[in-house]
């Protein structure tokens, strides 16, 4: 009764000391079997670690964390045995549920040496006569829990406080910039205060923005340690601090690096659109242009500069600068000609850090007042791949392409529902009147004109290859009017997907 007793008292002091580790009931385990713990069979279903890894290094008074966890259901002891052989318990009978975890948080008392942790998980409670012989024989866990049980163990190292060597972290070659995203290889040499390299040591790493392929690496025969990093996806420029730290040794102290780079954002693609795109001017007349440069998902970019740009002609400003809305305002001032000038319109936006750069385009003429009266002669060109025109309040509704023309030169396509429509004015009443058209079907299709609202024409279109001087002559006189006249031109497929390849047009009189 006396020898159960005895066990009863020991066990009860052991339940009340909790996980706190502070001066727990403990008592004496035969060194020999100490010794023996790390022969113990481990269970690859149950662990337990320090927050410094195995056998890491630890001074009384230290801070520890033992995390442990199991992919197993049971009951979960821990044993903890100090280097001159006196044993305490951790956690006693704790159900784990599988996949769970827990850490245990503490002070590292000494005395100097290995400090051991055995951890026990057993499909049952262990009684607690059981409990206390486990712990004084780690060794025979087996013969006296049984087979089913699983079991881990680790180790710290202890060790006074000591005059340590020093010990320095050098970053080798760390880019200034990287892209978002980008993969970059680190790479820190740990050495002595005469640069001999300091094997096998653990380097802990830390980073501000992005991530690391791992946080924890050792150095190598050279002293060298890597790890691969990667970038965050951003927006905007970001500056990164990568810290690798080392904790030091029973030989050498401590020491820290940190390098720091720019993940660069990837500049985001921007649009600019001008308008008008197409136009007409006598000489020394003027135009507004309106630029709007928005990024690519449509928002307005405020506060950017344009730059303008003619092959004839001036610009109010060189430079202007876009309003909340993306938009900027040109005055242009056409030149004096004698004849039909072409001019070429260019705005361009040369970006930043952060935006792309883009352009805005649009082309029309400019006509000499000697040559040109406006009246007699209008006309709509497309075949060096942009529409051309002296036709007012041009529309259209096709795309700008090649290939229905012998010679390398470009056609407005019209699908079904396409069509051309612009606007001419007569002073006094004609006589005569025509429209010349320039253009093939891709397939049959049926061609219709109106002039002023009214059918003027109405055809079908053969497919093929149109010519230079293959045209098509509407008359218009009878629907002619003083003052304004729209002509509008459609096309209607009757093959499914045929459409109309348009070169140019010319009203005369």
């Amino acid at each position: 009764m006396r020898y159960w007793g005895w066990y009863l008292v020991l066990f009860v002091g052991l339940l009340r000391w909790a996980s706190a580790w502070g001066e727990p009931f403990t008592f004496d385990v035969a060194l020999s079997e100490l010794e023996e713990i790390p022969q113990v069979e481990t269970s690859p279903f149950v662990s337990i670690e320090p927050d410094r890894g195995n056998f890491g290094l630890y001074r009384p008074g230290d801070p520890i964390v033992l995390s442990l966890a199991s992919e197993r259901d049971g009951y979960v002891s821990v044993f903890d045995y100090s280097p001159q052989g006196e044993a305490r318990i951790l956690r006693n009978n704790e159900f784990f549920v599988a996949g769970s975890s827990e850490k245990i948080y503490g002070t590292v008392t000494g005395p100097e040496g290995t400090e051991r942790f055995l951890m026990v998980l057993t499909p049952k409670r262990i009684p607690d006569r059981l409990l206390v012989e486990a712990m004084r024989r780690p060794t025979k866990l087996r013969s006296l829990l049984g087979e089913d049980i699983h079991v881990q163990h680790c180790a710290i190292t202890v060790t006074k406080e000591r005059v340590l060597a020093p010990s320095f972290l050098r970053f080798d070659r760390v880019p200034q910039e990287v892209a978002p995203g980008a993969r970059v290889r680190l790479r820190v040499f740990l050495g002595d205060e005469v640069g001999n390299a300091l094997v096998n040591r653990r380097i802990q790493w830390e980073v501000s923005a992005g991530k690391l392929e791992r946080y924890q690496t050792f150095t190598n025969t050279s002293g060298f340690s890597e790890v691969w990093y990667t970038a965050p996806a951003l927006l905007e420029d970001q500056e990164v601090t990568i810290r690798a730290s080392f904790d030091g040794d029973m030989v050498y102290g401590s020491s820290f690096e940190e390098a720091r780079l720019i993940v660069r954002a990837e500049r985001m693609l921007t649009v600019l659109e001008l308008s008008p795109k197409a136009f007409h001017l006598g000489s020394g007349e003027v135009i507004d242009f309106v630029a709007v440069l928005q990024d690519v998902r449509g928002k307005p970019l405020e506060g950017e500069t344009l730059r303008w740009r003619a092959n004839m002609g001036s610009f109010e400003q060189n430079e202007t600068v876009t309003d909340t809305s993306g938009k900027a305002k040109n005055r242009f001032f056409a030149p004096q000609v004698e004849a039909q000038e072409s001019v070429e319109i260019q705005v361009f936006f040369d970006g930043t850090a952060r935006f792309s750069p883009s352009q805005g385009y649009a082309s029309g003429t400019v006509s000499g007042v000697g040559i040109y009266l406006g009246e007699g002669f209008y006309f709509l060109d497309v075949s060096n791949g942009r529409v051309k025109t002296n036709l007012e309040n041009l529309v259209y509704q096709g795309d700008v392409g090649k290939g229905f023309s012998p010679n390398p030169v470009f056609s407005l396509l019209l699908a079904a529902g396409g069509f051309v429509e612009g606007t001419f004015f007569l002073s006094q009443p004609l006589q005569e009147g025509a429209l010349c058209l320039w253009g093939k079907a891709e397939d049959r299709g049926t061609l219709r004109v109106y002039v002023n609202g009214k059918l003027s024409f109405a055809g079908t279109v053969q497919g093929g290859r149109g010519g230079p001087l293959e045209v098509q002559i509407v008359s218009l006189a009878p629907f002619l009017e003083l003052g304004k006249n729209t002509v509008r031109i459609e096309f209607e497929p009757v093959v499914r997907g045929a459409r109309y390849a348009l070169q140019r047009i010319l009203v005369v009189f």
